[in-house]
């Protein structure tokens, strides 16, 4: 896939010239796959732009642990870091990614450098916007991965309330998730009435809904 391709509608209708000058504004990453955002970022930088990769997008006004799950977002992407929230969970880096990271001053330098680049982030903000509230709330970014580990430790014919003896280090080993991911998963299933975290397993109180959800 070639550069344009992968920076899609950021670049649309843009000389080649400004749109040089506006990545010069921004600080070049690479970041490696199921990593926090955060981890990448400086002082003052508050606006990360996905070029390729993908990254986790979390429903709007919504409090990270209300039970609503991250929805995979493809480049391009923009991400604001200056969000007050508390968790870096709403940005989780699913596939290794090319991005720029900008501070307030130089994202305006580069808006000032060409209004139409101003008016194609507008639009991926907005098409970002219209996906988050229209998606379903259960976005697969692992949850599917995780209900099969976990289904598959089940026994045929085990009813409801049964304990699942694995550790979320084994669960994320087996999915190729983190095991702070994992964890987070685990509690939105907990919150959601299907699952109960132990100490060493997990208890499946509706191992049916989980498999009705995920399977």
């Amino acid at each position: 896939m070639n550069r344009v391709n992968q920076e899609g509608t950021l670049c649309q209708n843009l000389a080649w010239q400004n749109w040089t000058e506006i990545l010069e504004l921004g600080r070049h990453v690479n970041t490696t796959s199921n990593a926090w955002l955060e981890a990448y970022s400086q002082q003052d930088e508050q606006t990360a732009v996905f070029l390729s990769g993908r990254v986790g997008l979390r429903p709007i006004s919504d409090d990270v642990d209300d039970g609503h799950d991250i929805i995979a977002k493809a480049a391009p992407a923009i991400i604001n870091l200056s969000e007050t929230y508390t968790s870096s969970e709403a940005h989780w880096i699913i596939e290794a990614s090319s991005i720029y990271l900008f501070t307030p001053l130089r994202l305006m330098s580069a808006f000032s450098i060409s209004a139409q680049f101003a008016a194609n982030f507008m639009q991926i903000l907005q098409c970002q916007t219209a996906e988050v509230m229209c998606s379903p709330i259960h976005s697969d970014c692992g949850s599917k991965r995780l209900a099969a580990s976990l289904l598959a430790r089940l026994e045929d014919g085990q009813p409801a309330g049964q304990k699942v003896f694995v550790t979320q280090a084994q669960l994320a080993t087996e999915t190729g998730l983190s095991r702070q991911w994992v964890n987070r998963l685990l509690k939105q299933f907990e919150r959601q009435g299907i699952a109960e975290l132990g100490r060493g397993h997990v208890l499946l109180r509706a191992p049916a809904r989980l498999e009705c959800q995920f399977g």
